[in-house]
C-alpha cells in the first residue's frame, strides 16, 4: 500500500479507461470476437462457487492500449453511477443509500460476453467502508440556480458555521455527474455566495457543485450537485412540485429534510374539495411528500369527506 486514498471511478471513467484509446469499438481490445482473448464463461456453465477454479491472475492475457489488464473478464470492476435523480427513472424499496450509486461493469469469468461490452455497466453495492481519518462527505450548501435566458443561469448557495470573511469559492460546470467537471470562474469568488454563467445551450441540462477555498488558495469540500436545463425564457422557479393527483382546493406545504440529504423536501396537505359544508369529492383529504429536485415521494390519507369539518 502507498498510504493514499482513492475513490471509486466512476461508469464514464471507467469505460474511457477500459477502451485504451478505441472508439466505437465493442470490447476493449476492438470488434473481434471475445473467444481466447479474455476469462469469462463462454459456454455458460460455470458455476459462481467454481471461482479458485476459473479465476486468474490479475496481469493474464493483454493490457489494452493505456496498458490496463483484463478490463473485461475476469473479475468485476466496481464503480459508481452518480445520477441526476431529476430526471432518472424511479427506485422502489430500495433503503440502502450505495445502492443508488454503486454499479459494477467489466464481466467477469462467471458472465457471458455481453457483460464484456465497453460501457455495459449493472446495479450493485459497492460496500465500501469510509477509511479512518478521512472524510468524504459533501458540504451541504442548498445550492440552487435559476435560468435567466438567453443561455444564462445564476447560481445561489449558503454560507456555514465554518467559513469566514475570507472564504472564498469556486464554481464547477459538469455535463454529467460522472465527471468531476470543469472550472468556470476565473478567479476565486470572494464577499459573496453567487455567480451568473453564460453562453450555455439552450435545451440542454448542466449539473453545478461548489468548493470552497480557504485563505491560503487550498480547496474543501465540495457541495452538493444542483441540475438544471437552460431554457429560452427566464424563470425564478427553483424547483416545482406537482401532485400526482388532479386536486382542488387547498394547498398547504411544509418544509423539512426527509431523506438526510441536507435539502429541503416538501410535504403538502392536498384538501381535494373538502371543506366545511362542501359535498362529499370523493376524495380524502391527503399529504404527499416530494423530494427536494420535485420528484414524489409517497401519498397518504388523512381523512374522508364526513370527518372534515374545516379547512
Amino acid at each position: 500500500m502507498d498510504g493514499k486514498v482513492y475513490r471509486l471511478p466512476t461508469t464514464v471513467e471507467f469505460e474511457y479507461a477500459s477502451r485504451g484509446g478505441l472508439e466505437d469499438k465493442i470490447y476493449p481490445w476492438g470488434d473481434e470476437k471475445a473467444k481466447n482473448k479474455v476469462n469469462y464463461d463462454s459456454e455458460g456453465t460455470r458455476q459462481f462457487g467454481q471461482w479458485q477454479k476459473y479465476l486468474q491472475p490479475a496481469r493474464s492475457n493483454k493490457p489494452n492500449g493505456y496498458g490496463l489488464y483484463n478490463m473485461a473478464g475476469n473479475a468485476w470492476h466496481l464503480t459508481i453511477n452518480l445520477l441526476d435523480p431529476a430526471v432518472t427513472p424511479y427506485k422502489y424499496r430500495i433503503l440502502n443509500g450505495p445502492l443508488l450509486e454503486g454499479s459494477r461493469m467489466g464481466g467477469s469469468w462467471s458472465k457471458s460476453k455481453e457483460y464484456l461490452h465497453c460501457g455495459n455497466q449493472s446495479e450493485f453495492s459497492a460496500g465500501i467502508r469510509q477509511p479512518e481519518g478521512i472524510d468524504w462527505h459533501i458540504e451541504h450548501r442548498k445550492l440552487c440556480a435559476v435560468s435567466t435566458g438567453n443561455g444564462g443561469v445564476f447560481l445561489s448557495w449558503a454560507l456555514l458555521r465554518t467559513d469566514s470573511r475570507e472564504t472564498q469559492f469556486n464554481v464547477y460546470r459538469a455535463d454529467s455527474r460522472n465527471h468531476s467537471g470543469f472550472l468556470v470562474n476565473e478567479e476565486s469568488i470572494s464577499e459573496s455566495t453567487s455567480f451568473s454563467d453564460n453562453n450555455l445551450e439552450q435545451g440542454k441540462r448542466y449539473h453545478y457543485y461548489v468548493k470552497s477555498v480557504d485563505p491560503k488558495g487550498k480547496e474543501r469540500k465540495r457541495s452538493e450537485w444542483f441540475g438544471i436545463t437552460i431554457t429560452e425564457e427566464s424563470s425564478t422557479a427553483v424547483v416545482s412540485f406537482k401532485p400526482i393527483c388532479n386536486i382542488e382546493g387547498e394547498v398547504a406545504p411544509v418544509f423539512g429534510d426527509l431523506n438526510d440529504d441536507g435539502s429541503l423536501d416538501c410535504v403538502a396537505r392536498l384538501y381535494n374539495g373538502n371543506h366545511e359544508e362542501s359535498q362529499n369529492s370523493g376524495v380524502p383529504v391527503q399529504i404527499e411528500a416530494f423530494s427536494s429536485y420535485g420528484r414524489s415521494m409517497w401519498r397518504k390519507d388523512i381523512s374522508y369527506h364526513e370527518y372534515c369539518y374545516g379547512s
